[in-house]
């Protein structure tokens, strides 16, 4: 297996790489095997971690850790667990409409739902992505064929340990997964069928891809290393755009008015105003690093972020700083969304948390 240590480790939703196995590098077979193991019902849903939620219309839908699905149906005041068909950690979700949605996680693994989150069926893992990869490399020649000959390889003989961090579809059909070491796959069937693209992303050196942002600029694809990777759409190749910052990227926010943010270890966050080529740093008294974002106001109003520290943070346009919003410190936070009634909801390392409309401070 290759080792590279991933910033924030387990933590953030993108774990240690030591941990990704978790007993999937070998004898996929086996009733152990996370992969082929549905979920189990947990007593402890409050203290679980949880790494993602959405929004799926009015459902807040959300996964984590062994397999963790579950779904709200009130804003997030409740929670129901719904069974996976595996038991690896889930580090994404999103849905393309109300009822067709996604997610993935460890083991290379992604899910697929048509009901808005009430079951959900197994569309790709590890063993059949290393087969992918092996198979674009036939339609290459030289040495693009040979790095991806290449990366077959070491898939097949490292087993399905390589998880995915991200999923976004465009429409119905077309959609992107990223991952660990530059995996990406596509799909224009819904899932039905994969193929490896990683090949169409200027990432030479490998880098782990943690996130997909979708806006009016087109695909945003960040990581570590600096990494941002853009592309008018899923079917485009990805060109490498160059950062005043070259530590990890965990993820991307743009605003109504065109502003756009991007932020990640240490509590770094870059500012792109709108119509502007030049990336501009966000002051941040804290080094607590920024994991997730989301926006006020049913999802329409001013971004939010959130660090480490189980802060809550909007960026004041004054001073061009980054400022606690939260009236209470929560757990550390791994994803957040908006509510409809004005709330926002986080997926922290213990569980699910509402943080209710009066406790931000303006």
């Amino acid at each position: 297996m290759r080792f590279r240590e991933v910033s924030v480790a387990a933590v953030l939703g993108f774990l240690s790489l030591a941990l990704l196995a978790q007993g999937a590098s070998s004898g996929l077979a086996s009733e152990n095997d996370p992969l082929a193991r549905a979920s189990t019902p947990n007593l402890r849903l409050q203290s679980s971690m949880m790494l993602a939620v959405v929004r799926a219309g009015d459902r807040l839908v959300a996964v984590g850790e062994r397999g963790l699905i579950q779904f709200s149906d009130d804003n997030g005041r409740r929670w129901t667990q719904v069974q996976s068909p595996v038991s690896v950690t889930l580090t994404s979700v999103r849905f393309a409409t109300v009822s067709k949605g996604w997610a993935v996680g460890h083991g290379g693994v992604v899910l697929a739902t048509l009901d808005g989150g009430a079951s959900w069926n197994k569309q790709l893992d590890g063993v059949q992505a290393a087969t992918l990869v092996e198979l674009a490399a036939r339609s290459l020649e030289g040495q693009a064929k040979e790095a991806v000959l290449q990366e077959a390889s070491r898939l097949m003989q490292e087993g399905p340990d390589k998880p995915l961090f991200d999923v976004y579809f465009e429409d119905e059909n077309t959609g992107m997964t990223v991952g660990a070491f530059g995996l990406a796959f596509a799909t224009d069937d819904g899932g039905k069928n994969w193929r490896y693209v990683g090949n169409r992303l200027h990432n030479d050196q490998g880098s782990h891809i943690f996130r997909i942002h979708a806006g009016s600029a087109g695909l945003w694809l960040v990581g570590e290393r600096g990494l941002l990777l853009r592309a008018p759409s899923i079917g485009q190749d990805f060109r490498r755009e160059k950062l005043p910052y070259g530590g990890s990227l965990y993820g991307a926010a743009c605003a109504r008015d065109g502003v756009c943010y991007v932020y990640g270890l240490r509590g770094n966050v870059l500012q792109l105003a709108n119509g502007s080529n030049e990336w501009s740093m966000v002051a941040n008294d804290q080094q607590a690093t920024i994991t997730a974002s989301t926006f006020g106001g049913d999802g329409i109003g001013s971004p939010y972020f959130a660090d480490q520290a189980g802060r809550i943070l909007a960026v004041d346009a004054k001073s061009m700083r980054l400022l606690p919003k939260g009236n209470r410190p929560l757990p550390l936070i791994n994803s957040l969304a908006s509510t409809s009634d004005g709330a926002i909801v986080a997926a922290t390392v213990n569980g699910m948390v509402r943080v209710e409309p009066g406790e931000f401070r303006e």
